[in-house]
């Protein structure tokens, strides 16, 4: 009965949802335009008073302070470091002043000092830094940084789980997890491929997608934190739930979703389809985006506010549910990102509706308390006190540029074939082929037979499809074009494909 009601109220709710859009944009005595361009002059403003005060790299801003809301510094091996000057890079963007290109390479140079055994969560620090520098001037030398942080990356890689190994040290209570964060860290790795072409950064990118959709994605498009594994990539008796988040009974879909966790693959998959074309990652992208609107707390509180507590679930008051802007933040890119990718309309009404609220209730531009960084009221996991966080003011920014139709993600051009996917029946990628090709069958097809033919009708492989999203490797057969079928209780689905 609870969640029959709060469906009824979540609907009723959306009804108003753009009329309640189209008022708040007639309150401010801003115009939106004028809005978001305060706001970044206001970005700019804080990220030069910091830099006036860290005229050497070294110190890079985490959080605020309780104390007297100033940063928090953590060294360049901090997991976020790289979001400040991904932040540098965005302003160098937006001005073309040279004084802040300077100012990015200076602190990129810094970060790219890096060693052979680092952790997973270099390739966000790497890619938000080199990466960026690449993008935006071509700069040459960063393809080596890339490199090395791609190889570096690869090497938490398992053949037999089919995923990254996130965190293995500092989350040493689990096996083998895989977190819907590092969603995000899969962009070093295609763009890195799509540079030097080697193969085994997409084979990797593509795979981890897939064990991160197959498990961490529940049916209703929210997300689990992590999902934890065994040596051979079944699910362990740890199983499933959240780190960060409120962990509740595992089987729920309707509770327990950490809305940063939520944001991060919302943000993540529009870029990760930037890269592959294919409509399996735009497919699950927008499911993700469209919980996160479902679950606006104006939908399901009644409140004019489109910042989302830390987690979705039903009581907002419950102690250590604080509301969480860089939540908001993260996703509202993403949702920018996706209405460019689609006709909907509703993804960009729903993101100038959050941005909105940034850059009125949240940002803290005349806030007494002197806040050094942009946003206020960011949450690094359920529970914790609201503070200021860096990576909060980074995607607070790269949402003010892609409201202003700046192309912050835009990819290079990829190798032959990854971004042609088969539009048969069946979704499968990259084609041509020459190691991994990839499936969306749909979940109608789980317990149908996949059989791959060779143009003389021989059958070289029959495999019972057990997920919507499976691989075959296709480095064991010679060169030449294949049929492959799924057959079962719904009529032969066929598609062809080249194996170079």
């Amino acid at each position: 009965m609870r969640r029959r009601s709060r469906f009824r109220i979540r609907t009723l709710s959306m009804i108003a949802f753009s009329a309640l859009y189209i008022f708040t944009n007639q309150l401010c005595g801003q115009t939106f335009d004028q809005l978001i361009d305060s706001s970044l002059e206001y970005a700019k403003s804080q990220l030069e008073a910091y830099l006036s005060e860290q005229t050497v790299p070294g110190n890079y801003p985490y959080e605020t302070s309780l104390d007297n809301h100033r940063w928090v510094f953590r060294g360049k091996d901090g997991w976020a470091s790289g979001y400040f000057i991904g932040s540098l890079w965005l302003m160098y963007q937006y001005h073309g002043d040279e004084s802040w290109r300077s100012m990015a390479a200076l602190w990129t140079k810094d970060m790219s000092l890096f060693g052979d055994n680092e952790p997973t969560d270099l390739a966000v620090r790497i890619f938000y830094s080199a990466g960026f520098c690449h993008r935006l001037t071509g700069d040459s030398s960063c393809i080596e940084i890339l490199e090395r942080a791609s190889n570096s990356l690869s090497g938490f890689y398992s053949d037999q789980v089919k995923a990254i190994q996130c965190f293995p040290t500092s989350w040493s209570q689990y096996n083998f997890c895989v977190v819907t964060d590092f969603l995000l860290h899969m962009e070093l790795l295609l763009y890195t491929y799509a540079l030097t072409g080697r193969q085994s950064y997409l084979d990797i990118a593509l795979h981890h997608t897939l064990k991160t959709l197959n498990y961490n994605m529940r049916e209703n498009g929210s997300f689990y934190h992590v999902s934890d594994f065994d040596d051979s990539g079944e699910l362990t008796g740890y199983n499933q739930g959240f780190i960060q988040g409120y962990n509740l009974d595992p089987d729920s879909l309707e509770f327990g979703t950490w809305s940063r966790g939520q944001a991060w693959a919302v943000r993540a998959l529009p870029i990760i389809h930037h890269y592959t074309g294919d409509t399996l990652h735009l497919n699950m992208a927008k499911k993700a985006a469209d919980y996160v609107i479902d679950n606006f707390p104006v939908s399901i509180y009644g409140d004019d506010d489109y910042v989302p507590y830390s987690d979705y679930f039903p009581d907002r008051f419950y102690t250590g549910n604080g509301k969480d802007a860089s939540a908001a933040s993260i996703a509202c890119a993403g949702l920018y990102d996706l209405a460019n990718l689609t006709d909907e309309t509703k993804y960009k009404t729903a993101a100038d509706s959050i941005l909105r609220n940034l850059c009125t209730k949240y940002i803290t531009k005349d806030d007494p308390n002197n806040y050094a960084s942009i946003l206020k009221r960011t949450m690094h996991r359920y529970g914790a006190s609201e503070r200021g966080h860096i990576f909060a003011d980074h995607f607070f920014i790269e949402s003010l540029l892609l409201a202003k139709g700046y192309e912050i993600y835009k990819p290079v051009d990829m190798p032959s074939g990854l971004k042609e996917p088969v539009t048969g029946p069946v979704t499968c990628w990259p084609n041509p082929v020459n190691d991994l090709l990839f499936f969306n069958t749909g979940p109608d097809s789980v317990n149908d037979m996949l059989v791959i033919y060779n143009l003389y009708g021989k059958v070289v492989l029959r495999k019972q499809v057990t997920r919507p999203l499976i691989s075959i490797d296709f480095s064991q057969f010679p060169s030449g074009m294949y049929l492959i079928s799924v057959n079962g209780k719904h009529p032969c689905k066929v598609n062809r494909v080249i194996k170079q």
